[in-house]
């Protein structure tokens, strides 16, 4: 074989083994959010297709009784015996440890919203249960709900719009450090 071709050859099956591994190691539409951020109607869609996986955990959240619960995909584990815990907070943001998630159904739920359906982060702020789409360019989009049916309360929040029924909405929020630093200053004064 021609050194010309070997060379060829060898730049392909890098190219390829590339690709594999980062198709099984993370979620396609993972990859795709990273770099294009998911549209509204695109969120919309999301809501309708997977509501009732949404609601089951957003159920659970809602009475674990805690303030604040954070799930990161990165550092979820699927399907073994250290899968279904999730980092708790008080009000005041300390953090209270990993806490197990004892209703195999909502474990089943979180399962496919990070591996088969690209969800970024599941997490719950006070009123708000919110489920990460898309992060790209310090901009985060998902859908949130709100146990009291009023707008989704996250600290950076630039845009939301109702999904359905009062306590379901799509939302965006802002991490760009000026906008940090505004709604810092909006808060706290000088």
């Amino acid at each position: 074989m021609n050194v010309k071709y070997k060379k060829f050859f060898r730049v392909v099956m890098i190219i390829v083994l590339t690709v594999v591994l980062i198709w099984m190691f993370v979620p396609t539409p993972q990859i795709i959010y990273m770099a294009i951020p998911a549209s509204k109607p695109k969120i919309s869609w999301m809501y309708v297709r997977d509501k009732s996986v949404l609601v089951s955990v957003a159920d659970y959240f809602k009475e674990s009784g805690y303030y604040g619960i954070y799930i990161p995909d990165t550092d979820y584990i699927y399907n073994t015996e250290d899968s279904g815990y999730m980092t708790v907070f008080n009000a005041v943001g300390e953090p209270g440890g990993s806490v197990p998630i004892e209703d195999k159904k909502v474990l089943r739920n979180i399962n496919t919203l990070f591996k088969c359906r690209g969800y970024g982060v599941i997490g719950k702020e006070g009123n708000t249960i919110y489920f990460l789409i898309s992060t790209a360019r310090e901009h985060d989009r998902g859908i949130a709900y709100t146990i009291d049916g009023e707008p989704p309360e996250l600290d950076f929040v630039v845009d939301y719009k109702l999904l359905s029924d009062g306590h379901w909405y799509f939302y965006e929020e802002n991490w760009t450090k000026e906008h940090r630093l505004q709604v810092l200053h909006e808060r706290f004064g000088e």
